[in-house]
């Protein structure tokens, strides 16, 4: 399965969160929780429902628990 990420033009999240750096993001400890706890990434199926004007969308890469929540998936880790 294919995930992606989307940014704001500046890079920063569409949460205005930081940007991530290069290589794997460091790991969430604890449940992954929707908006609370976790990488909040996309399925192709996910991504229309975030797309806004000026969104850079990335193709990332994901490691250990995906959780589905419907609208969004959450991970433990994943990369650019």
């Amino acid at each position: 399965m294919k995930y992606y990420k989307l940014f704001r033009g500046d890079g920063r999240t569409l949460h205005a969160r930081p940007a991530w750096g290069e290589g794997w993001q460091p790991p969430v400890k604890g449940p992954l929780v929707a908006c609370s706890n976790g990488y909040h990434v996309c399925t192709d199926t996910q991504v229309p429902g975030w797309l806004g004007a000026g969104c850079v969308v990335w193709e990332v890469e994901v490691k250990g628990r995906v959780l589905d929540v419907g609208d969004k998936t959450v991970v433990r880790t994943a990369r650019l």
